[in-house]
């Protein structure tokens, strides 16, 4: 039901706001959002800008070729993101690099801020029906149409990014994929570093489990990072990203959980007291490219297209360190900030890997070992 409401809804999408994906032109035009329309029971934004306004992002002072190919990148990304956090920075790598490499004959047109949609259905569902040819989504909003991502959701797996590069670098991260691509026709150009997820609440200082117990807090809809906030004793609730910042302030729920630039760019330290570093899940914004978009490139083009999203890939790995140092050392002139030592980081993991049994019976013990050995001879190798 979920892909068929997704399939309506993009097919919608698609009457209103595409003129042709991968089209061609020296400028880059857009469709805007703002009202919503229903489709079969979903609903979608989808909005005609002013004559003459674009949201794409592009540098002006980088022209475009007579002819140019602008892929639809559609996101939840705001305009400020590519140039001030990494994942953002990462994307505006790829277009950069595309434009440079085509001698601006190939570029990224990019409908930013949610206008061509913000759920998962609206962009993995509009990708997948030719409404639009790329996206930037959250590994974590996935779960409806693949579970290819779930071992990076397995709480307390990964306690470095070195080792996260590492498991997705190699043959385990071919594998996932391969299965994104199976599962919905989407091929994965690069894993894009959000960071370490961390506990923020406005009840007390967090320093042990025993902390956690009874706190109300909004988690991903994700039943693995679910299971291990329960296992830390915390009641857990499913709210949307957008909704969140007013669910703080209301005292809807206690506490939230994300990575430290999502506090930040969220504004998330006017409405929450506290923060501690608990690190126990990995967020990764995916960018992909729909299978038939790409195969409707050129064979240079699309070695272009996979190319580029590797420097995307990079290029917000090498950002991710720094700028989390700096929105720290921001974030602690506005939140009291509680930075655990290794033995107490040890005793939240040891607690929330209780909820390991749950998720070995739901993935199956072969795949699960496969994934925990994986990350165990990867850590043991870093040390």
């Amino acid at each position: 039901m979920k892909k068929i409401l997704s399939m309506a809804l993009a097919l919608t999408m698609l009457a209103t706001v595409c003129t042709g994906c991968l089209g061609g032109g020296s400028e880059a035009t857009t469709a805007a959002a703002g009202t919503t329309a229903a489709a079969g029971g979903a609903t979608a934004a989808a909005e005609t800008t002013a004559a003459g306004e674009t949201t794409a992002a592009q540098d002006e002072t980088k022209p475009l070729a007579d002819g140019a190919v602008g892929l639809k990148l559609s996101t939840t990304m705001k305009q400020l993101e590519l140039t001030t956090v990494p994942n953002g920075m990462g994307v505006q790598a790829m277009d950069d690099g595309l434009r440079e490499k085509s001698s601006g004959s190939l570029y990224l047109d990019m409908y930013l801020d949610g206008v061509l949609g913000s759920s998962a259905d609206e962009l993995i569902g509009g990708a997948q029906n030719g409404a639009f040819d790329m996206i930037a989504l959250s590994f974590g909003s996935w779960g409806d149409y693949t579970d290819a991502f779930a071992p990076l959701s397995i709480p307390y797996l990964f306690t470095s990014s070195e080792q996260l590069y590492q498991f997705i670098d190699g043959e385990i991260g071919d594998e996932i994929k391969q299965k994104v691509e199976t599962d919905t026709g989407m091929v994965v150009l690069a894993f894009l570093d959000v960071g370490f997820r961390n506990v923020t609440n406005n009840r007390s200082p967090i320093k042990t489990p025993d902390d956690m117990k009874g706190l109300k807090i909004r988690t991903l809809n994700d039943r693995y990072q679910i299971a291990a906030m329960e296992a830390l004793g915390a009641s857990t609730q499913q709210t949307s990203f957008s909704e969140l910042y007013s669910a703080l302030q209301q005292g809807l729920v206690d506490a939230q959980e994300n990575p430290i630039i999502n506090t930040y760019t969220s504004k998330f330290y006017e409405v929450q007291k506290y923060m501690t570093l608990t690190r126990h899940n990995y967020t990764f914004t995916i960018l992909a490219i729909s299978r038939t978009a790409l195969d409707r490139l050129t064979p240079e083009q699309q070695q272009m297209v996979i190319d580029m999203g590797k420097v995307a890939q990079d290029t917000c790995r090498s950002q991710l360190a720094a700028k989390e140092g700096e929105i720290l050392k921001e974030l602690s002139q506005k939140m009291e900030i509680y930075d655990p030592t290794v033995e107490e980081l040890e005793k939240f993991q040891e607690v929330a890997k209780t909820s390991w049994g749950q998720i070995e019976q739901d993935m199956g013990s072969e795949n699960f070992n496969r994934y925990v050995n994986a990350a165990n001879e990867i850590a043991e190798s870093l040390k």
